[in-house]
């Protein structure tokens, strides 16, 4: 791969890709957390771009890496912490999810009763319960 010019794009895109506005950024270009909480990175891209010299009109390769993040909105119903809380949660259930599609039902509900846990509900609600307890018993030690 040949050693090309490097230019850095950042898009701070917030719910429905609407792009943050400039007066809702802090001094270093990023949304103010007084508006706006960290959602996760969306995307990293490279392109290959081809730029034209303004002085020489000479047409040059350019590798541009794009940098896209999503932001939540503060309102009045929900705080930043409360974001922060759901974004934790969703991740949380995701963790659950791929857990629960390694086991059956049965070796889950199994598994909850050999944690004295309750066993009964969906697969995703067993490994919750599964994940949450180990989570519990990894803080204590």
């Amino acid at each position: 791969m040949e050693n090309l010019p490097k230019e850095k794009e950042t898009a701070h895109i917030c719910w429905k890709n609407h792009t943050i506005p400039a007066d809702k950024m802090n001094e270093w270009g990023y949304p103010s957390s007084e508006h706006y909480v960290f959602a996760g990175n969306h995307a990293t891209n490279r392109n290959i771009r081809t730029r034209v010299d303004e002085k020489t009109d000479e047409e040059h390769k350019v590798l541009v890496v794009s940098h896209i993040t999503w932001w939540n909105p503060v309102t009045k119903e929900k705080t930043a912490t409360q974001l922060r809380k759901e974004r934790k949660h969703a991740i949380d259930n995701a963790d659950a999810v791929s857990y629960a599609k390694a086991f059956t039902k049965a070796q889950l509900s199994r598994q909850c009763l050999d944690l004295g846990l309750p066993h009964t509900g969906t697969k995703e609600v067993l490994a919750t319960r599964i994940i949450a307890q180990s989570n519990a018993r990894g803080e204590e030690e």
